[in-house]
């Protein structure tokens, strides 16, 4: 739902947004952090993305997949002009920044609660983020199935 939403609004700003998504491989996450995590990755992905002058260069990839036991989240977008970091973070640029700046230590608490990393990289003209979280291994009860056996 949260992707169908997001593309709507990317489609209204002229902006292209490709995704390949397997939902399954963060089932071990609570509805609200994935909303969450996508929610404020693909708010700051549009955000930057839609001050690219370049209509053709207006593009945002996601995807979602299994990497080796960890669920591999990476979302890239195209910007124009100067990044500031601080900490590893980039610094908002919204005048009033007081208030702003929170979706990406929001991504990063969720990955870190997992066991996980958040990194945010850029690179011609290119602004990534990577997500990885041990993915967790489901066991099955067995006394719990013959329990229910008949």
């Amino acid at each position: 739902m949260l992707l169908a939403e997001r593309s709507i609004v990317c489609k209204g700003r002229g902006i292209q947004l490709d995704y390949i998504a397997d939902g399954a491989k963060l089932d071990f996450l609570k509805p609200g952090e994935v909303y969450s995590l996508f929610g404020n990755a693909l708010d700051n992905a549009i955000e930057g993305t839609a001050k690219v002058a370049d209509p053709e260069r207006r593009l945002i990839h996601l995807s979602v997949a299994r990497q080796k036991g960890f669920a591999a989240i990476r979302i890239e977008n195209c910007y124009d002009g100067e990044l500031q970091f601080e900490n590893g973070l980039p610094v908002t640029t919204k005048a009033d920044g007081r208030y702003h700046g929170f979706g990406v230590k929001s991504i990063q608490n969720t990955a870190t609660k997992y066991g996980g990393t958040a990194t945010i990289t850029t690179h011609d003209g290119w602004f990534e983020l990577r997500v990885l979280i041990p993915m967790r291994q489901k066991t099955v009860s067995y006394t719990h199935l013959r329990a229910h056996e008949t």
